[in-house]
């Protein structure tokens, strides 16, 4: 209730702060994105910056970020050897590519002025269409390029460190791939937990944000078609003014929800790294049964 009454409060002042417009008729509207102006102080920074750095070749750089992080270790499964076997291992990798990606993006996050883009705690996610073979098996044809292509749908920490990415197929939900990201990172030990990813309608469903409070983080949508929306509030909850028009005339209850509702808990908890599972704590059925492992019932 606590976080409901926050942003109930912070929708009522966005109208004055030019954030969001509430018609006469209820409809909510949110301002065209626009470009801010190129400051010039920014600029001679960035300038100055890479001057300092200079020109250098990428073998460089990947060595120098390996002896920084020890990616290759994470790659090999064991220290390298040689010299050749750094070669190769540079043009060829290997499937423990993610745990060496962790590495170098949370040696990214550790950098100090990666602490003044965020507190490293929250992401974005969205997919990227890649050009494919049509012959690949998860290739589609892209509806704005009319190419075969392939969807890469990555989570990118506000601290621009690129923690997560999974190829998907176009044109398909992503909101499972949105939480299988955060879940993954927040499985690490060694990692920073993530409190919010945010996404875009298609990486948004109901059920999937009712999942991702049950794994601990909010699933934060910029929805399309926004003037079609209407706020659902409890019945005992006060409506701020100047907000009476989006309430429904029907407003939901705070009473506890049917034993049925109890089903999308068995999703969580057969979900790796689901909440529930790590307390130990399997939900009962609506006949009282326990589910099995994998949260499947009897």
């Amino acid at each position: 209730m606590a976080n409901l009454i926050t942003g109930t409060a912070a929708v009522c002042d966005a109208p004055d702060r030019g954030r969001i417009e509430i018609s006469a008729d209820g409809m909510l509207r949110l301002p065209a994105i626009t470009a801010l102006p190129e400051l010039s102080e920014p600029v001679r920074t960035r300038e100055t910056v890479y001057k300092l750095i200079g020109n250098i070749q990428f073998p460089d750089l990947l060595m120098q970020l390996d002896a920084a992080t020890n990616f290759s270790d994470a790659l090999l499964g064991h220290r390298a050897q040689t010299a050749d076997e750094l070669v190769a291992l540079y043009e060829e990798g290997s499937g423990r590519l993610r745990r060496a990606n962790e590495r170098v993006a949370q040696f990214q996050s550790q950098i100090p002025i990666a602490a003044l883009w965020g507190d490293g705690d929250k992401a974005s996610a969205d997919m990227m269409s890649l050009d494919a073979s049509r012959h690949l098996w998860n290739a589609r044809v892209d509806p704005r390029r009319r190419t075969y292509a392939t969807g890469l749908y990555t989570h990118v920490r506000d601290r621009w460190g690129i923690v997560y990415d999974q190829p998907i197929v176009l044109n398909e939900r992503q909101a499972g791939v949105a939480i299988e990201g955060v879940d993954s990172n927040n499985r690490g030990e060694d990692l920073m937990r993530l409190s919010l990813v945010a996404v875009d309608t298609h990486g948004y469903t109901n059920p999937a944000m009712a999942i991702a409070k049950l794994l601990g983080f909010d699933l934060c949508p910029r929805l399309r078609d926004l003037a079609e929306r209407k706020l659902h509030l409890p019945r005992v909850f006060r409506v701020p003014e100047g907000m009476e028009v989006l309430r429904r005339a029907r407003s939901t209850s705070v009473t506890a929800p049917p034993a049925d509702n109890a089903q999308i808990s068995f999703v969580a908890h057969g979900l790796p790294g689901g909440l529930l599972r790590q307390r130990g704590v399997p939900p009962p059925t609506a006949s009282g049964a326990q589910p099995r492992r994998g949260g499947q019932r009897p």
